[in-house]
């Protein structure tokens, strides 16, 4: 996608929140756009703030690669977290190919060319937390709000 593009979504959706209290899943992914954010937010008083969930490649591998898609009715399971009831055959899922371990590889390639790089411009600013991403959904989400909770009132109003 040109930047322009995803600068344009990014800002619409974004004036549409009165750039107050919203977060930003995967982006910004390079350092181009980190620094038109940056700009953008200091232009309305807003700071940005990383927030970036700390996962080995090889786990994320593993939680990928077990995804499995049932297509009659495109729900998405995972073989070890959250296997398919008893009446879904495992001869009807599938694995999409963004799934395999080569494409999961390639775009870990990917993000550590391009956003790691990111996340060392938010350790230059100070304004980065680099989360531990293991564990259940609960244990990451209170690791998350902890961070959140701890941030001056500021700093709160906007996040990645």
């Amino acid at each position: 996608m040109p930047a322009d593009v995803a600068w344009n979504i990014a800002l619409s959706a974004l004036e549409e929140l009165d750039f107050d209290h919203f977060v930003l899943d995967g982006y910004p992914r390079t350092i181009r756009q980190a620094i038109w954010l940056d700009n953008e937010l200091g232009e309305r008083g807003g700071v940005p703030f990383f927030l970036s969930l700390e996962v080995p490649d090889d786990v994320i591998v593993g939680r990928l690669s077990g995804r499995r898609m049932h297509p009659a009715t495109g729900k998405i399971y995972h073989l070890e977290f959250s296997p398919p009831p008893k009446s879904v055959r495992a001869a009807e899922l599938i694995q999409r190919p963004d799934d395999h371990p080569e494409a999961i590889l390639n775009r870990l390639e990917v993000y550590h060319a391009e956003t790691c790089p990111v996340k060392e411009h938010y350790r230059e600013t100070g304004m980065i937390a680099e989360i531990d991403g293991q564990g259940n959904v609960d244990e990451v989400a209170a690791r998350i709000q902890l961070v959140l909770r701890s941030l001056p009132k500021g700093q709160r109003k906007v996040g990645r």
